[in-house]
């Protein structure tokens, strides 16, 4: 057999499984529809020992009312689905509770579960899963009840995409997103003011809210929680010490000479290498004679 033809095999545990229906409600009509016949699906499913592969039996069904043929569907699997439901489930949580990056989870599921979907499907089960969240009823209550007293408020950029972010930084898990609102172009005052009312509305109300020294910020903050502290973000003023410590330390190294140039201590310019005579250092060996030109 040739390099082309050459087949890979994996040892796999085959479970049989039925879902057989006498009758079930047409998905048209819903009038009776009597089973007339079963077919086969497969599916992939999780397993910790070894690869596992369903054959499931579901009834075939036929509506007398408006002559419609159907397949019983499963509830363990979704139309035309090739992995069972809670692989779609292990897969979501990998990146919505542990946090982990969607090229990541197959290589997991394959270590643990003995399946390896495909990463474009991942992405898609994962943007499935987000569509059918509302914010607003499903994640902003928890959010909170949860919330710690404490926000941390800055923008991110990309291009003329701006996205404002609000998240709390004492939560369990690390920095929990408790907000966000896109904008095009930059981030002003007003907008920042609109995303704070919105999470006052939902009943954010921080003792101590942290932001870098921007000036969008601080009148945004007076207005929409008066009595919060607002601190400002230590990445930003170690930053700003940092500058300023290098400042004065190479101001005296600034000091002009006449000219316009740079000059070190003295005011006689930077010292240049030593020019050898014609008597070569010591170390250099050799009978080869060494001028001051440049070569």
């Amino acid at each position: 057999m040739s390099d082309a033809e050459t087949l890979n095999h994996t040892t796999c545990t085959i479970r049989e499984v039925r879902w057989d229906q006498p009758s079930l409600p047409c998905d048209r009509c819903q009038q009776p529809a009597h089973r007339i016949g079963t077919a086969t699906r497969t599916a992939s499913d999780v397993d910790l020992d070894a690869s596992v592969l369903l054959a499931v039996t579901i009834s075939v069904h036929r509506c007398a009312a408006c002559g419609h043929t159907f397949r019983a569907p499963p509830p363990f699997l979704r139309p035309d689905a090739i992995y069972r439901n809670r692989v779609v489930t292990a897969a979501v949580r990998s990146v919505f509770q542990d946090g982990m990056a969607v090229r990541r989870v197959a290589t997991r599921l394959a270590r643990d579960c003995w399946v390896r979907p495909s990463e474009g499907m991942i992405r898609r089960w994962c943007t499935e899963y987000s569509a059918s969240l509302d914010f607003a009823t499903d994640y902003l209550p928890w959010v909170v009840g949860e919330c710690s007293g404490i926000l941390c408020v800055d923008e991110v950029y990309q291009g003329q995409l701006a996205v404002l972010l609000a998240v709390d930084p004492v939560a369990p898990e690390g920095d929990r997103l408790v907000g966000y609102q896109r904008f095009r172009g930059s981030v002003d005052q007003e907008e920042v003011a609109t995303l704070l009312a919105g999470l006052r509305a939902a009943g954010i109300d921080p003792a101590e809210v942290i932001a870098d020294g921007a000036a969008r910020y601080p009148r945004a903050l007076a207005w929409v929680w008066p009595t919060a502290a607002h601190q400002r973000c230590l990445c930003h003023e170690a930053r700003r010490v940092t500058s300023a410590v290098g400042q004065i330390i190479v101001r005296p190294f600034r000091t002009s000479r006449p000219g316009g140039r740079a000059s070190c201590a003295g005011g006689h310019g930077p010292a240049r290498p030593p020019r050898w005579s014609r008597t070569p250092p010591p170390g250099l060996g050799g009978g080869d004679r060494i001028s001051g030109r440049r070569n």
